[in-house]
């Protein structure tokens, strides 16, 4: 698969792959874009999001990447993600993950299961 290519999701349903070029705000226009320090506040539903396979791993090579991006330059990524109220975006730098858990700083965290996407600029 191409690097910069990122994953179209719509209803839970894998519809096509987009060059990362593509600001997410088009992607994603209902996702609601908030302060980083606003994530411990919120709540995030147990079951996961609806995501085909190969949309996880898109999400998880982006989490890989954004990873090495945080740690080496300090730089900057949206995450789209579900909380109990909808849908919101981030952009913060990704400290690191396993497999329940997008860390950020002040050890604030985003289960991996409610993340739509994560999009590198």
């Amino acid at each position: 698969m191409e690097r910069n290519l990122i994953p179209i999701v719509s209803n839970g349903l894998w519809i096509a792959y987009l060059k990362a070029t593509i600001p997410t705000n088009m992607l994603f226009p209902n996702a609601k874009l908030i302060a980083k320090e606003l994530i411990s506040s919120l709540r995030f539903p147990k079951q996961p999001l609806s995501l085909t396979d190969e949309e996880r791993n898109a999400n998880y090579s982006s989490m890989q990447r954004a990873t090495r991006l945080g740690n080496a330059e300090h730089g900057k990524c949206r995450i789209v993600f579900e909380d109990d109220e909808g849908m919101k975006a981030v952009e913060t730098t990704i400290w690191t993950f396993d497999p329940d858990n997008i860390v950020l700083k002040y050890g604030m965290s985003i289960p991996i299961a409610r993340v739509l996407s994560v999009y590198i600029p």
